[in-house]
């Protein structure tokens, strides 16, 4: 098997740092009010996470940063972590 394809505590490691960028970043682009740059940053991380650490951690760097990106935007409501506001 190629070594691109194994998935073991070193991509676990990189997976979580790319993720804490993706999200960092994410967090940056909705502070400073910096729309333009939000599509930049959620293809460059995994690609770039991906090309040098492996294809794997490029997929779940992907995946969970373009969540965490959405909730730090507040386009995404998780009803287990943001619950629909209650009328009185």
């Amino acid at each position: 098997m190629d070594s691109r394809w194994e998935f073991g505590e070193r991509q676990i490691m990189y997976s979580v740092i790319g993720m804490l960028c993706h999200g960092i970043l994410a967090w940056i682009v909705v502070t400073f009010h910096l729309p333009m740059l939000a599509g930049y940053i959620s293809l460059a991380i995994p690609i770039f996470f991906g090309i040098a650490f492996g294809p794997w951690v490029g997929l779940i760097v992907g995946i969970v940063g373009a969540f965490g990106g959405r909730l730090a935007m507040g386009s995404y409501r998780c009803p287990l972590l943001l619950p629909e506001p209650t009328t009185a």
